[in-house]
């Protein structure tokens, strides 16, 4: 998906944010994801390893359709859940 779309009060393509550090808590520091076929990482990666961000990229290619549904709004987050999988 390469168009653009208003989206929450932001003009930008599908995307996801990721925690720059690892745990189980949010840091408040984050990086972004494309939701693309070639997902690209924007912004500051904090301490996440290149193989890591290799995972989260096949992670966002393995769970593409759901995550295009929920930015959509086609389905809520309930059914996002359900239908993610891991790596």
């Amino acid at each position: 998906v390469s168009q653009s779309r208003y989206h929450r009060g932001v003009n930008h393509g599908p995307r996801i944010k990721v925690n720059a550090d690892y745990g189980d808590r949010w840091s408040g520091t984050s990086f972004t994801v494309t939701i693309t076929d070639d997902p690209v990482v924007i912004g500051n990666t904090g301490k996440i390893r290149e193989r890591d961000l290799d995972n989260i990229k096949d992670w966002v290619l393995m769970n593409r359709s759901a995550l295009l549904a929920y930015w959509k709004r086609q389905i809520d987050i309930a059914e996002l859940i359900e239908q993610l999988r891991t790596v």
